[in-house]
């Protein structure tokens, strides 16, 4: 299973969200008394120190103090959400994204940020269970975000990429399709050249594309029964495989194989049909 390094992202986003936690809290506080906002407060604050210092264990205590005191801070639930998700812990990382997702109205640019950290680092989570149709379902709601953000749209690229490798080789037959697959790899291609090309001088000569996007376009061109494309495209990745930068070259060599003898790639996990 193709993985992605999702974490740095989503701290670079929840950066921009934690700043709207006071406005928050103070926004409640004819609910609940001055005291407690301010304990809410000084929780949350206190959270996002430890947060911030990779204390995830002390900011969750932190965060869910906070939350006793005030329960409705998006933001809040989010920042504990970030920090269970590196904990590697995806349920309650799950429970607490859907919370905010929850509380998150109107369609503002702060909510927008919040909104695409959220449905990423969610879907992220039920890609790490193997439920392959929420974390379809949570990619697609994610890559529908408007936002003329640079960052955003290099997430939409990685976005892309995971969802492609989903839909062409997940083991629940009811979460594959081809075409689909295609359409996102090729967007993923895309995308990766754009960034490229805003990091690349005008006259240095892009590089190739990666070998990750190369296979992810083989595995979809497969499940869409181009098998051709696939077996040009898989022999590249083996052909530009000069440094290890894929893990297992006998998988790679495998997935070859299955395309010169017309069949798709499908993982070997066991998919959590919900």
């Amino acid at each position: 299973m193709q993985q992605k390094t999702v974490l740095p992202i989503i701290i670079v986003v929840t950066g921009i969200a934690l700043l709207c936690v006071t406005g928050l809290l103070l926004a409640g506080a004819g609910v609940f008394t001055r005291l407690n906002a301010t304990k809410a407060r000084k929780f949350a604050s206190l959270g996002d120190s430890y947060y911030h210092d990779q204390q995830m264990n002390e900011a969750i205590v932190a965060y869910s103090k906070s939350l006793t005191l005030f329960p409705r801070q998006p933001t809040v639930w989010y920042s504990r959400g970030c920090c269970y998700f590196s904990l590697k812990k995806y349920e309650p990382a799950i429970q607490d994204s859907s919370m905010a997702l929850s509380m998150i109205d109107g369609d503002g640019a702060d909510n927008i940020h919040e909104r695409a950290g959220l449905y990423f680092m969610r879907g992220c989570c039920y890609m790490y269970q193997h439920e392959d149709r929420r974390a379809i379902a949570d990619d697609k709601q994610f890559m529908l975000l408007k936002s003329s953000e640079d960052y955003i749209d290099s997430m939409k690229g990685d976005t892309a990429r995971d969802l492609a490798w989903l839909l062409a080789t997940s083991p629940d037959t009811n979460a594959r399709n081809g075409e689909e697959a295609l359409r996102y790899a090729q967007f993923a291609i895309d995308a990766n050249r754009i960034t490229v090309k805003k990091l690349c001088d005008s006259r240095e000569t892009p590089p190739a594309i990666s070998l990750t996007l190369m296979e992810t376009l083989a595995a979809a061109e497969a499940r869409a029964c181009n098998y051709p494309l696939a077996v040009t495209d898989q022999l590249q990745v083996i052909a530009q495989d000069q440094d290890n930068q894929l893990q297992d070259k006998q998988q790679h060599r495998q997935r070859l194989l299955l395309y010169q003898q017309g069949k798709p790639y499908t993982e070997d996990y066991i998919a959590k049909i919900n």
